[in-house]
């Protein structure tokens, strides 16, 4: 069988990985990972199993034409009747090098473009077909398709820079390869997680509860990093015994607000002062509280079956910026 290796200056992803996912395609294995909810934890699966708020993304068909392939998708939400159609043009080098989206929903007669990046995948060329390597792409479309469907929006500044970082990055990370073929009407996914051992335990509780940090009453002085301020924690379900299950993200911050709030009138911060030199139990209504005045959507993308992802919003949000109130 001849076959041909395109990594597209990727170094972390070896032919090898492509190797895997055509033998698994050749056996017929096109289901996703076993994902009971024996294996993630109960808050987690609880979240996965309700589908009340997310969306999915299932690919559809593709096809090849002039040194591109036409990929196209379509995201529908858990609830409601809206869709949108999703397209990718997927270069394949030496004759394209430009990655093209276009996006159409009920209220457009026609495509329009949502933009354009200089970015090749990496593939694996079989005589059975070709396997794009996703990732980055399913990346962007989960965060450009809440934009769409909650503001009929085309600004995609965010989701482009998250998908020209991912495009760059060598590190190790999970894979997702979209099987294309002129035999299969449509195309296949597969999920092929990176694992790091050892595993942290708890890594959930950050998904799942807010951390809500109590005013160091031993501080008097209180320097500047003791103040109201956003204080990052990484996470990371690389090493998380059930993170094999999740598709994006895999590593992220996820930032708390932390620290006190000083009165701004010089009487009230005299008497917070002496107030904390007694360690009077009544001090901490002179203070306001740090809490998040500023925060975003915080999702997590699982795969249904061989040809359907979907994203999760979780109960909690990620904290952008901090405030006294």
């Amino acid at each position: 069988m001849g076959s041909r290796c395109s990594m597209g200056g990727r170094s972390w992803l070896s032919c090898g990985l492509f190797v895997l996912g055509l033998w698994c395609i050749n056996f017929s294995w096109v289901q996703p990972l076993e994902c009971s909810p024996a294996i993630l934890p109960s808050g987690v699966s609880e979240i996965l199993s309700s589908r009340q708020h997310g969306f999915t993304i299932t690919s559809k068909s593709s096809q090849f034409l002039h040194s591109y392939w036409l990929l196209h998708f379509e995201a529908a939400p858990f609830l409601g009747s809206s869709r949108l159609q999703l397209w990718a043009w997927v270069p394949v080098p030496p004759h394209a090098s430009e990655l093209i989206l276009e996006l159409k929903d009920h209220e457009r007669a026609q495509r329009i473009l949502l933009d354009t990046f200089p970015i090749i995948f990496s593939s694996y060329e079989s005589e059975g077909g070709v396997l794009l390597e996703i990732y980055c792409l399913l990346v962007y479309w989960m965060e450009v398709v809440p934009i769409l469907l909650a503001e009929k929006s085309v600004s995609t500044e965010i989701p482009g820079a998250i998908l020209r970082e991912c495009s760059r990055t060598q590190d190790k990370r999970d894979a997702v390869l979209l099987f294309v073929s002129s035999s299969y009407a449509q195309p296949s996914l597969f999920h092929l997680p990176y694992v790091q051992e050892p595993f942290i335990p708890d890594v959930e509780q950050l998904l799942l509860s807010p951390n809500h940090q109590e005013v160091d009453r031993d501080q008097v002085h209180l320097p500047t990093q003791k103040l109201c301020h956003l204080q990052d924690q990484k996470v990371n379900l690389y090493r998380a015994s059930w993170g094999q299950c999740i598709v994006a993200p895999k590593t992220f911050s996820f930032p708390s607000c932390q620290g006190n709030c000083l009165a701004l009138n010089s009487e009230l911060l005299h008497s917070n002062f002496e107030c904390y030199k007694r360690e009077a139990p009544t001090c901490s209504r002179l203070f306001q509280v740090c809490s998040p005045i500023k925060a975003r959507l915080f999702s997590l993308m699982v795969q249904d079956d061989e040809h359907k992802m979907s994203v999760h919003y979780m109960n909690t949000s990620i904290v952008e910026k901090c405030g006294c109130s």
